[in-house]
């Protein structure tokens, strides 16, 4: 479930409309607060140190969304999509970090 709260976190963070990250092309800021809010605390020195390397190679949010739409489609349509896909999924991704907590399967110790 930590995969799925980082990909939740990342797409509700390059939302334009979002009040932290909104402002501008900021796809590292908001790859890095995704990262420190659902990941970094279950990586050790070593998996950190790649993961802000990794970051580096975030592409611009304007890249991203063009990556993420058909040709045909509007930047607008895909925010709309992305924003639905995120408030379906969080609940269920929520319910499911606590289902394996609530079973003692979520390991705490850092990888």
């Amino acid at each position: 479930t930590r995969a799925l709260r980082f990909v939740l976190l990342l797409l509700q963070n390059i939302d334009p409309d979002d009040r932290t990250f909104g402002a501008a092309d900021v796809s590292k800021a908001a790859a890095l607060d995704a990262y420190s809010r659902s990941l970094k605390p279950y990586h050790g020195f070593v998996l950190s140190q790649l993961f802000g390397t990794m970051v580096a190679r975030v592409p611009a949010r304007s890249a991203f969304l063009r990556s993420t739409r058909d040709a045909a489609e509007s930047e607008q349509a895909t925010l709309l999509e992305m924003r639905a896909f995120v408030g379906t999924a969080w609940p269920l991704v929520e319910r499911l970090h606590q289902f394996l907590a609530e079973r003692g399967l979520n390991d705490p110790w850092k990888a």
